[in-house]
């Protein structure tokens, strides 16, 4: 087999070639494929709107273990290494957050079917097996957590519990409980911009929120000018002063990929 391809084996009781239904082939591929695309893309941002995949090209006889190419060979196997290694010094956290979730696919396999899985490739990449005695998985480490402030339109206010939902300029939506007396008032104002401060956990990968709790709010549009900054900097004004350019940290926002 030519040496620029990948391989993914599994290896276990009861694990061989006619053992393995065609859905979970099917999600298992594409789970490795996933993490190595995720991979690719964090460390090659130019190669966002290229077709970047993997094709299985042929299956060992006998056994579960599949050979696949990659359409950018160099980017893919250094995917792969970086894949690897981060997993056999048990240092996943230092993956992009898709990747880590595409792996943690795999391992559910390993650990629903009491098997292994030994990912490998060409000569330069060293094999590591995902099994069952250590969950590849998100957790803690793969957030910050602190208070910010985020801004929107408020495009849903209700439900027994109360609840918000806000869009973000970068089209991101974001959910937060709020209070019954703040729900009662922002009820009267959806689809209008709002800056909301709160406590929030974001991805370290990427900033992209997955909680965020709202303890104050500023309606933006209603006021006056003069109001709307004073209001505002009664909200986030502690944060402002430890930003010694907001002109440049404003372009930055404003004009980054």
């Amino acid at each position: 087999m030519p040496s620029q391809n990948l391989k993914i084996k599994f290896e276990g009781q009861g694990i061989s070639l006619g053992t393995i239904s065609s859905n979970e082939l099917a999600d298992v591929l594409s789970s490795y494929e996933s993490a190595l695309i995720h991979t690719i893309l964090k460390d090659n941002p130019e190669l966002k709107d290229a077709p970047v995949f993997v094709s299985l090209i042929s299956v060992k006889e006998g056994s579960a273990e599949y050979f696949l190419s990659p359409t950018h060979e160099e980017v893919t196997l250094a995917a792969a290494d970086r894949i690897n290694t981060a997993i056999k010094e048990r240092k996943t956290n230092t993956l992009p957050y898709k990747t880590v979730e595409s792996l943690n696919s795999i391992w559910k396999f390993t650990y629903r079917r009491n098997c292994k899985a030994v990912l490998n490739g060409s000569s330069n990449i060293q094999s590591v097996e995902i099994n069952p005695d250590w969950e590849i998985k998100i957790d803690e480490t793969f957030y910050y957590k602190g208070e910010t402030t985020i801004y929107g339109i408020l495009e849903r206010v209700g439900g027994s519990k109360p609840r918000i939902r806000v869009k973000l300029d970068d089209n991101q939506v974001v959910y937060s409980d709020v209070p019954s007396e703040m729900a009662k008032i922002l009820a009267t104002r959806l689809y209008e911009s709002v800056a909301l401060k709160g406590f929030a956990k974001w991805r370290i990968d990427d900033y992209a929120i997955e909680e965020f709790k709202a303890l104050d709010y500023v309606l933006i549009e209603d006021l006056p000018l003069k109001k709307s900054i004073e209001e505002l900097g009664n909200v986030i004004g502690k944060y402002w002063k430890k930003i010694s350019s907001p002109d440049d940290y404003l372009n930055n926002l404003r004009y980054q990929d």
